[in-house]
C-alpha cells in the first residue's frame, strides 16, 4: 500500500501526459463529428487510461469552403478533456483560377506546427516521470542518477558500434 501511495502521483502524471501526446493531429478537409474520450480500464496497473475517439463524417474535395477539425487536449482539474474545432482550412482569397493566397492552408501548417509542439512539454514530463518512478519506488534519491548515468553508458556503447560500422 505505501509503494501505491509513494508512486501513485507519478502515474497519474504519465497517464494524464500520455493522454496529452495521444491528441489528434489536425485534419484538413475533414470534419468530425462525435468526438469522445473514452476511459478505459486496465487491470494490469488499475488505473483508467484515456483516449480520444471520433468518426469522420465529411472528406473534403478540396475546395475553398472546406473545413478541417483542430483538437485541443487539456488536463482540467486532474481530468481529461478534449475540444473539437471546425476550421476553415479550404479558405483562399482570391480568385484561384488564375491567383490566390491560401491562407486556410497556412492556418492549417500552423496548426500542425502548433499542435506538434504543444505536445513537447508533455514528452518532457514523460521522460521525467519515468526517470524519477524508481527513486520513488526505491527510496533512494541516488537512483536516478545512476539510472540515467547507465541509460548514458547504454547510448554511447551504442554510438560506438554504430560509429565503428560492426
Amino acid at each position: 500500500m505505501g509503494i501505491m501511495f509513494v508512486f501513485q502521483g507519478s502515474t497519474m502524471a504519465i497517464l494524464n501526459n500520455g493522454f496529452l501526446v495521444n491528441c489528434p493531429s489536425p485534419l484538413q478537409d475533414q470534419t468530425v463529428t462525435g468526438a469522445f474520450q473514452d476511459g478505459t480500464f486496465f487491470p494490469q496497473d488499475g488505473q483508467v487510461h484515456y483516449n480520444v475517439g471520433y468518426v469522420i463524417t465529411n472528406y473534403g474535395n478540396s475546395s475553398q469552403t472546406d473545413v478541417g477539425t483542430f483538437f485541443q487536449c487539456k488536463i482540467t482539474g486532474g481530468n481529461p478533456a478534449v475540444l473539437v474545432q471546425n476550421k476553415p482550412y479550404g479558405a483562399a482569397l482570391g480568385n484561384c483560377a488564375t491567383f490566390c493566397i491560401p491562407y486556410g492552408s497556412y492556418a492549417y501548417y500552423g496548426d500542425v506546427i502548433y499542435s506538434t509542439l504543444g505536445k513537447l512539454p508533455a514528452y518532457i514530463n514523460l521522460l521525467y516521470s519515468y526517470f524519477v518512478a524508481p527513486a520513488q519506488i526505491t527510496q533512494i534519491p541516488a537512483f536516478t542518477y545512476i539510472q540515467v548515468f547507465l541509460l548514458s553508458l547504454i547510448s554511447l556503447g551504442i554510438f560506438m558500434v554504430i560509429r565503428s560500422g560492426g
